[in-house]
């Protein structure tokens, strides 16, 4: 980027360089992409890395707008298809980009998916890639959910929350006094995070940050997600991301409540009620997998979720710390299903 240049500016520019198309509007970002970069000279940087879907009907490139630069890096230039990016055996940059635009687009794919098809959502607004409303989200009220946490957040601690949604809970952190880092895979729900707030939109597995963090939250019960690798990529990056002897706090679904559940079952949070629709349990290598669909009502509106777990239980949590480096995995007292876990003598790649 040049001085003074927006992110929608930079890409207005680099369009006309280097592909000599003219454009008035990128559009809205589509994805944002923070990583450590080593410089030609060896020195470290942070990237930050914007995306933007252009549309366009013909576009014969031209060459005679790029830098000097551009000309000696640039050797050739072809369009692509999403099937040939999925299919590609080629190095391509960034390596989800397949994968992102399928998501973007809507477009659906024969490639495998960790999710395994396992989540959706319906309601008014936009749904994320998890099935998530997003308009539901903003209108839910904090409920305390974090309040018991309070003695292990004083003012001043670096938090990381991976799942940050629409801020629910990093708000209530900003209130506490924390410096917080909130990153989520839908920019749709960032952007009704705080502008104090440091986001980044990101998947959580390949999240890599510059900065290490007193404290990781992983919140929501993600970590009762389906699929065991992504469990496991989940814990590696709150791990990755932490000063030495930083912690990770995380909420685990209840296991009983997973298990026992039926169609039928109700509960409500301030404005918000919940209902169980449907409950399908099977095994799947060995581990029960359960899947849901709930049904969600405040006023008139209506969304539902549908989403594969597993039920975990403190054992089995504990384990799965343990094997991505972390110690001291203790319950937290209050709320049952929040555990924390120390990194000690974490070592920063």
């Amino acid at each position: 980027m040049e001085a003074g240049e927006t992110f929608e500016q930079a890409a207005i520019r680099e369009l006309r360089e280097e592909m000599g198309l003219v454009v008035q509007d990128p559009g809205s970002q589509v994805r944002q992409r923070v990583f450590p970069l080593t410089l030609p000279n060896g020195e470290v940087v942070e990237a930050d890395e914007r995306f933007f879907i252009v549309r366009v009907k013909d576009c014969v490139v031209r060459d005679d707008m790029r830098t000097a630069m551009e000309k000696r890096v640039i050797a050739e230039h072809r369009w692509w298809t999403l099937a040939e990016l999925q299919s590609t055996q080629e190095t391509v940059w960034p390596k989800d980009v397949a994968e992102m635009l399928q998501n973007v687009l809507g477009v659906a794919s024969d490639a495998p998916r960790h999710d395994g098809g396992a989540f959706s959502g319906t309601g008014p607004g936009v749904q994320a890639r998890d099935g998530c409303s997003v308009e539901l989200y903003r209108r839910a009220r904090y409920a305390g959910e974090i309040e018991h946490l309070r003695p292990l957040l004083p003012a001043g601690t670096r938090v990381l929350e991976l799942g940050c949604g629409t801020g629910l809970l990093t708000h209530r952190l900003l209130d506490f006094g924390c410096e917080v880092t909130g990153v989520d895979n839908s920019p749709e729900m960032l952007a009704h995070v705080s502008s104090q707030v440091r986001r980044v939109c990101a998947d959580i597995e390949s999240l890599e940050l510059a900065d290490r963090y007193d404290l990781v939250l992983l919140p929501s019960g993600l970590i009762n997600h389906a699929d065991g690798e992504v469990r496991r990529a989940f814990l590696a990056a709150a791990r990755r991301h932490l000063s030495s002897h930083g912690q990770l706090i995380l909420k685990c679904q209840d296991a009983n409540w997973l298990r026992m559940a039926e169609p039928g079952w109700r509960a409500t949070s301030g404005p918000l009620s919940m209902e169980l629709l449907r409950v399908e349990r099977r095994k799947t290598n060995g581990q029960l997998e359960v899947r849901m669909t709930l049904q969600y009502t405040i006023e008139s509106d209506m969304w539902t979720h549908s989403f594969s777990v597993v039920p975990l239980e403190e054992r089995a949590i504990q384990s799965l710390l343990a094997a991505e480096g972390f110690n001291r995995q203790v319950a937290i007292e209050g709320p049952p299903g929040w555990f924390v876990a120390e990194a000690t003598d974490c070592v920063v790649n």
